[in-house]
């Protein structure tokens, strides 16, 4: 198989974050999109070098159960579809991509009680497993899957006083070795969002700002490190989320602030999400 190649990451990853009612399930619709610009320097084969620019776009299927009153389940199917633009010509690929359960149990909460200050505190652990299409032809960061199945630690804390509100995550993910022998870097998720509440009649708005922090460690084939692989990307972004009924949409954008990864040549533009989502056994009316 070809190596990473000066592409940005096709493996997606991320953390729940801020979702309404606890103790409620729901099912939802997510899509995400993605781009990067790539600089790949000469080479022997390649003297005068080349840039090239990926746009990754996934439909993700996910949901949230709750089996008994502390433990919170997640199930996610994303469908992937991307595109490559290198010297004029685009190739893509498109597929189901790697589903996903997240196990949380509920440490403390105190959301449902009258107090001012409410908080959170959730523990997970997880795994995504090898369902998407790897292609052993296909440079690395270009893949529908990532071939491996691979665990997460995870961890969150809400805290809120009256209408405003703040939610602390960390994820941090264990990468697996695919049956072609790479090995994607291990990942780790710092996020910090500052959200308010308010109620409109039947309408409930939630503005919320944000901090992401994303670090990948470099990536191996037969256990040798591959060039221009891992590094970090730290993003600011805003977003909304409008709950009806039932019923939620939102969106946010974030936007990268300081990125170092495959050592400078791969640039992240500004990424977006929108997503919908049905509660029902709805019990409480926000976190």
């Amino acid at each position: 198989m070809n190596a990473c190649d000066i592409c940005g990451c096709s493996v997606m990853s991320g953390n729940p974050g801020i979702l309404p009612n606890f103790q409620s399930h729901f099912i939802g619709y997510k899509h995400s999109f993605r781009s990067f610009n790539n600089t790949h320097p000469p080479s022997i084969i390649n003297p005068e070098g080349t840039k090239s620019y990926n746009q990754y776009r996934t439909h993700e299927l996910w949901g949230r159960w709750y089996p008994i009153k502390r433990i919170q389940v997640f199930a996610s199917l994303p469908f992937n579809d991307f595109v490559l633009n290198e010297d004029g010509q685009s190739r893509m690929v498109s597929g189901f991509g790697d589903a996903s359960l997240l196990f949380n149990y509920m440490v403390f909460n105190t959301s449902d009680s009258n107090r001012k200050f409410k908080h959170v505190f959730i523990s997970g652990l997880g795994a995504k497993f090898n369902t998407g299409k790897f292609n052993s032809n296909e440079i690395a960061a270009f893949q529908i899957g990532s071939g491996t199945t691979d665990f997460q630690a995870y961890l969150s804390y809400t805290a809120k006083l009256k209408n405003f509100g703040a939610l602390s995550e960390i994820s941090a993910k264990h990468m697996g070795i695919n049956p072609n022998h790479y090995n994607f870097g291990d990942k780790l998720f710092i996020s910090e969002k500052l959200f308010y509440w308010k109620d409109f009649n039947k309408l409930s708005l939630l503005p919320h700002l944000g901090f992401l922090y994303e670090h990948s460690g470099v990536d191996k084939l037969n256990s040798v490190i591959q060039d221009y692989t891992g590094g970090s990307t730290t993003f600011l972004g805003v977003g909304m989320d409008a709950y009806v009924s039932n019923f939620s949409i939102g969106f946010n954008v974030y936007n990268p602030i300081q990125q170092s990864v495959g050592e400078g040549l791969i640039k992240e533009s500004a990424r977006l999400q929108i997503n919908f989502l049905y509660l029902f056994n709805k019990k409480n009316k926000c976190q």
